[in-house]
């Protein structure tokens, strides 16, 4: 039977505005708690602990982080105890980001943790994990890299085998993405829905030690970016992201190139572009008979449409929709 698993990475923005811990997590959370209580189905959430540590090294200074982080910890403990995936998100940026007493200021000119040292790799990974299991008192066994950035592996790998980290959802088949903060390429990996691996996430290996479930990749045409432009422009108020915060700045030449020409993409949760993900299932189900759909999405980016749409995929796909 095919298997459809629906991954929220839950997190603050990174741009020049991070947004509040409650429009952009809390609220959004709970209301994907609700939905998936009413149809009985389980989400994979990614925890970005290097927010909770960033909060953690703080909060003798500014007690309003003691605040936002018990209610964090909180939301984490009911998402644990409805049987949802609790795993591991790295941004290792929280290492040299830090809170003025008015908000946080956000340094990014070490975004992808294969920027850090060995040592400060495996340190980063324990902590990390620290941050959760102490909270939920639950294995900790899989990982997604923050923005992807997973390469090179061989920075990273053995931080996770010590710390009994087997699983990585970092990877969608033929993506490619190089910037000053993003440094991926994903072209040569396997175009499958599982597989193992030890050394490389894109060379598949029998006997690896780790398994990837891959973010599903979608082609989406020039078409639907342009039609995507034209409803940020009027502020669709469906489409509109319901976190407060600001992202990154993106890469424009690869913007650029998606209204030229399209992207091969992920399959995604978030704004207007959940509008394509059941058109992304039914191929996915065209094509295969026992394989894993995996759905990337952000609380903080969610839209009215993507409650709406994940509702009616749980009612259709109930006995589908399930965690690694």
């Amino acid at each position: 039977m095919n298997r459809i698993h629906l991954t929220f990475d839950y997190e603050m923005f990174f741009g020049t505005q991070t947004g509040t811990v409650e429009n952009c997590m809390l609220k959004p959370t709970a209301a994907l708690i609700e939905l998936a209580s009413r149809h009985t189905v389980r989400f994979v959430f990614f925890i970005d602990a290097g927010m909770l540590s960033a909060m953690r090294r703080q909060v003798k200074a500014y007690p309003e982080l003691d605040h936002a982080l018990t209610l964090i910890s909180r939301q984490i403990e009911a998402l644990a105890r409805a049987n949802h995936s609790v795993q591991l998100h790295i941004h290792p940026h929280w290492q040299d980001s830090f809170y003025d007493g008015a908000r946080w200021q956000m340094k990014t000119a070490r975004y992808r943790l294969a920027q850090f040292s060995e040592n400060e790799v495996h340190e980063i990974v324990r902590d990390y994990k620290k941050e959760i299991t102490q909270i939920t008192s639950r294995p900790v066994f899989a990982f997604r890299a923050g923005g992807l950035c997973i390469q090179p592996f061989s920075r990273i790998g053995p931080a996770l085998r010590a710390n009994q980290i087997h699983v990585d959802s970092s990877i969608y088949p033929g993506g490619r993405m190089h910037s000053a903060s993003h440094q991926i390429d994903f072209t040569h990996a396997p175009l499958r829905t599982i597989w193992k691996f030890e050394d490389d996430p894109c060379h598949e290996a029998a006997n690896g030690y780790f398994t990837e479930y891959p973010i599903t990749p979608h082609r989406y045409s020039q078409f639907f970016f342009a039609r995507m432009a034209v409803h940020r422009m009027v502020r669709t108020e469906r489409f509109a992201k319901i976190g407060d915060g600001s992202g990154m700045v993106g890469d424009s030449a690869r913007i650029a190139s998606a209204f030229l020409k399209g992207s091969r993409d992920m399959a995604s949760l978030d704004g207007y572009r959940v509008t394509k993900l059941a058109a992304a299932i039914r191929h996915f189900y065209a094509q295969e008979k026992d394989g894993h759909f995996v759905a990337i999405g952000h609380p903080k980016a969610l839209s009215r449409k993507s409650f709406d749409v994940i509702a009616d995929l749980a009612e259709r796909h109930t006995r589908a929709i399930t965690i690694f």
